[in-house]
C-alpha cells in the first residue's frame, strides 16, 4: 500500500460528509446528557435502586456522568464495536501502532515501515478526532458539573 492510496482512504472516511455526521451525533449525545441530567424524577429513580453494578457501553459518555450522580462505584464498560485506541488507553491497556491495526484503517499485520507510519499518524489522527469532536458536548457537559478535571471514557 503506497502512501497516496492511505491518504486517499484518510480522505474518503474522514471526509467532511462524514465529520458532519460525527458532528450531529456528537451534538445529539450532549444534548441527550443533559436532557437526563435534568430529568430528576428518573435520576432520583436511578439512584433509589441502589445498584450494586452497572454495565453500560462508553458509546454514551453521559453513562459515567449519570454512575457519579446515582453513586454507582463499580461498574462494567461494554464495546460492541472494535475498541477504539482512546478507550484502551483509559483503560490502561498500551497503544502499539507499529503492529496493531487503528480503527480508522484497513491495513492487516504484518506491517511495512510506511505502514507503520501511516498506522501511527491515524493513531494520532483518531485520538485527537474521538477526544475533540466525538467527546466534546458530553464531556463539555460533565465538566460544568463535576469540574474541569472530569473526563468521560472516550478521553
Amino acid at each position: 500500500m503506497s502512501l497516496p492510496q492511505t491518504m486517499v482512504g484518510f480522505k474518503r472516511a474522514c471526509g467532511p460528509e462524514t465529520m458532519k455526521v460525527f458532528n450531529f451525533v456528537s451534538t445529539c449525545h450532549g444534548n441527550l446528557c443533559k436532557a437526563q441530567f435534568k430529568d430528576t424524577a428518573l435520576m432520583d429513580q436511578l439512584k433509589a435502586e441502589k445498584f450494586d453494578l452497572a454495565l453500560g457501553e462508553n458509546f454514551d459518555l453521559c453513562y459515567y456522568g449519570v454512575l457519579r450522580r446515582i453513586g454507582v462505584k463499580n461498574y462494567i464498560t461494554v464495546f460492541s464495536t472494535t475498541q477504539y485506541e482512546n478507550a484502551a488507553m483509559a483503560l490502561g491497556i498500551p497503544s502499539t501502532p507499529s503492529f496493531v491495526p487503528g480503527i480508522f484503517n484497513g491495513m492487516k499485520p504484518p506491517f511495512t515501515y510506511l505502514q507503520r507510519t501511516t498506522n501511527l499518524i491515524a493513531h494520532l489522527f483518531s485520538w485527537q478526532f474521538l477526544h475533540t469532536s466525538f467527546g466534546g458536548p458530553a464531556n463539555s457537559f460533565l465538566k460544568t458539573i463535576y469540574g474541569k478535571d472530569f473526563e468521560a471514557m472516550v478521553s
